[in-house]
C-alpha cells in the first residue's frame, strides 16, 4: 500500500469515529429523528419499486443516491453527471439503450423517477457483471466497469481476478468506504 492510501485510510478513519460518535451522541439523547433527517428516505416510492424491479438493495439505492447528490435532484456534479445518481449522460445514452428506451435525452436525467430507474438499472447490471459482488459493483459505479476488470486482471490489484486487494483511484477507493459506511446507517436505522 503506498503512502498516499494509507493517509487516506487513516483519513477516512477518523471520519468513521467521527460520524459514530456523533450518531452515539444523538442516539443517547434519544432522538432518531435528527439522524433519520441526515439519512431520509426521499422518494421512497420509486426507490422502492425499481429496488424491487431490480433485485437490489434498497438501502444500496438510497446510500447512493446520498453519496452522490445528497437527494439533490438537479445536482450536477464538476466532471457534469447529472440527477440523484449522478449519472454521465455517455452512460445515460448507453442505459436508455440497453433498457430500450425511446425518446430518451440527456434532460432526462434530472427527472427524479427516470434517474432512479436508469441508476437502479445500471447498479443490477454491474452486479449482475460482478456476481452480486458489491466491493466491485460499487468500485465499477464510481471508477468505471472497464477500470475494475483491468484492476482485477492486474496482479498489483487483485491476487486472484475476483476480488481487489487495493483501488489505484483515491476517489474510487473513498467513494467505496462512503457507500458501504452510509449503507450500514440504512441498514441500522430502518431495517428494524
Amino acid at each position: 500500500m503506498i503512502a498516499t492510501e494509507k493517509k487516506v485510510r487513516k483519513a477516512l478513519s477518523l471520519i468513521k469515529i467521527t460520524y459514530i460518535i456523533a450518531i452515539l451522541a444523538i442516539l443517547s439523547i434519544g432522538s432518531y429523528s435528527l439522524i433519520k433527517n441526515m439519512f431520509p428516505k426521499k422518494y421512497s416510492t420509486y426507490v422502492d419499486y425499481f429496488a424491487n424491479k431490480y433485485k437490489l438493495d434498497k438501502y444500496l439505492v438510497y446510500s447512493v443516491i446520498k453519496v452522490e447528490s445528497n437527494f439533490k435532484e438537479t445536482a450536477i456534479s464538476n466532471k457534469g453527471a447529472v440527477g440523484l445518481m449522478q449519472i454521465m449522460p455517455e452512460t445515460g445514452t448507453w442505459i436508455s439503450q440497453k433498457m430500450g428506451m425511446v425518446g430518451y435525452t440527456d434532460d432526462m436525467l434530472v427527472d427524479t423517477e427516470t434517474n432512479i430507474k436508469m441508476g437502479s438499472f445500471y447498479l443490477s447490471d454491474l452486479s449482475e457483471e460482478f456476481h452480486g459482488d458489491i466491493n466491485l459493483m460499487i468500485a465499477a459505479y464510481n471508477g468505471g466497469r472497464g477500470n475494475v476488470k483491468n484492476w482485477l486482471s492486474d496482479p498489483k490489484y487483485s491476487d486472484d481476478g475476483r476480488n481487489l486487494k487495493s483501488i489505484p483511484f483515491d476517489e474510487t477507493s473513498n467513494y467505496l468506504v462512503k457507500i458501504k459506511f452510509t449503507y450500514k446507517i440504512y441498514k441500522f436505522l430502518y431495517d428494524r
